[in-house]
Formats: structure tokens, C-alpha cells, sequence
């Protein structure tokens, strides 16, 4: 039924994607705390040449450590969006330096949402975590539809360095 019809959807949306010559593709695919791997390697094999960041749907698994394993095994996603959980950010830090050891070399962890000077401090002295989602951090207005400023991403990236 209606789970095939939505992943022929996805696979043709993502064939026509991958034809505008991408760097790769931001999806994922999560069910009661679980990836839905017959769906991330359905939709991915319409695209086998096409790298993919799993979003922050990795947020709501329940094990996060045994979902990088299974993302490990599937050669084309090379990066995990997310914030590192629930919790205030000392605790998030710490499952987000957890999470990069679990999955280098084949996976990187992207540093996603609430970006402060106090988070992009802390970044700065992680360098196994190196890249960050800046979002609207880099948009002025800070809004999801305002216009990415140069100004704007110079001003986090020297707040990464400091």
C-alpha cells in the first residue's frame, strides 16, 4: 500500500535531485525509536552514487549508538545531523563526542541547533567535532527564510576558533 507508493515517491524525487549534480541528499527515516532501514536502503538504492546526511529524525531514536552501526553499514551516509539529544548542552556535548567515537572514521556527526557563543566555544575545543549546521545563525533575519549573510557565517566561524 501506501509505505511502497511514498517510497517510489521519494526515489523518483531523488533521482531528480541527483541530476542537478549535488554534493548529496538530507533525509531519514525513523519509526518508534528505530531507523526504518528497508526504507533508507530502498530510497538510497535509486540513487547509488548519491552520499546522504541522516537529519535530525536521529534525534528520536531510542539507541543511538546501535543506530550509528546500522547507518555504518550502509556505505552512503557519510554524516548524522544532530543535536545530541534531550538534556541542557553539557550533557548534549558529551553524547555528541560519544556518538562521533562510535561512528569514525566511515560516519561525521554535524553539530546541529542552538548554536550560541557558549555551544561554538565549546565546538572549538572539540576537534573531533568539526562541522556544524549553522541554520538561521547564518540567515539575517535569524529566521528560516532569511537571506544567508556572509557577515553572519564570518561572525560563527570566528566564534568556533575562539
Amino acid at each position: 500500500g501506501g509505505n511502497r507508493e511514498s517510497v517510489g515517491v521519494l526515489q523518483k524525487r531523488a533521482e531528480a535531485l541527483v541530476r542537478y549534480r549535488i554534493d548529496g541528499l538530507v533525509a531519514g527515516f525513523v519509526s518508534n525509536g528505530a531507523i526504518e532501514m528497508e526504507t533508507l536502503r530502498e530510497v538510497l538504492a535509486a540513487v547509488p552514487a548519491c552520499r546522504l546526511t541522516f537529519h535530525r529524525a536521529f534525534d528520536e531514536i531510542t539507541d543511538s549508538v546501535e543506530a550509528v552501526q546500522q547507518l555504518k553499514e550502509v556505505g552512503q551516509v557519510d554524516r548524522i545531523l544532530t543535536v545530541g539529544g534531550k538534556g541542557n548542552w553539557p550533557n548534549r556535548q558529551r553524547r555528541l563526542i560519544e556518538l562521533q567515537q562510535a561512528s569514525a572514521p566511515e560516519i561525521k556527526i554535524l553539530v546541529g541547533a542552538g548554536l550560541s557563543r557558549v555551544t561554538l566555544r565549546d565546538l572549538g575545543h572539540c576537534p573531533n567535532l568539526s562541522e556544524v549546521h549553522v541554520g538561521r545563525a547564518a540567515r539575517i533575519p535569524p529566521t528560516v527564510d532569511g537571506n544567508v549573510r556572509r557577515e553572519a557565517v564570518v561572525r560563527v566561524k570566528s566564534a568556533l576558533h575562539k
